[in-house]
């Protein structure tokens, strides 16, 4: 267990990291990234977006853009609270703490990384992504919630 939490911390401390480095990105460098991610999934979802002119795949990227945007957040986060429960939770504890715990970190650096955005260039801060980071955060936890459940179900299937 301790291995698992060891882990859990240190990938969530570089998860952290590549957070305020994604932060961190002036707005233009943030809107190309964005850019990109909407053509993406233009080539994945859309059928025959190679055969539409260059401006018609900008124009469906930007589209899709808040979308996109707001998605990355709550995943983002998501992944971060998935890690932050595992680095708390030590099978002694107790679920409800690390789930608590981990829910709490996650909040906290999302208001955290949104007031380090005020101080990047073209970017800011917003009460509504810290809302949208804390939501994905919440439904991040809800696979080692499921995760747990089922291994419950199991068990007390093994006992009867």
């Amino acid at each position: 267990m301790k291995v698992i939490r060891t882990a859990a911390f240190v990938l969530m401390v570089i998860w952290m990291g590549c957070i305020f480095a994604m932060s961190q990105k002036p707005s233009d460098g943030s809107t190309k990234d964005i850019e990109y991610m909407g053509e993406l999934i233009g080539r994945l979802v859309v059928p025959d977006f190679e055969e539409l002119d260059e401006e018609r795949q900008h124009e469906f990227a930007r589209n899709i853009d808040h979308g996109v945007r707001k998605t990355a957040h709550a995943s983002e986060y998501a992944l971060l609270a998935i890690l932050a429960f595992f680095a708390c939770y030590d099978g002694r504890a107790g679920r409800r703490r690390a789930f608590l715990t981990a829910f709490i970190i996650s909040a906290v650096y999302a208001g955290s990384d949104e007031l380090h955005q005020l101080f990047v260039p073209g970017r800011s801060g917003q009460i509504t992504d810290v809302l949208i980071d804390s939501a994905g955060a919440l439904m991040g936890l809800l696979f080692p919630a499921a995760f747990f459940s089922l291994k419950d179900m199991v068990k007390k299937g093994s006992d009867e």
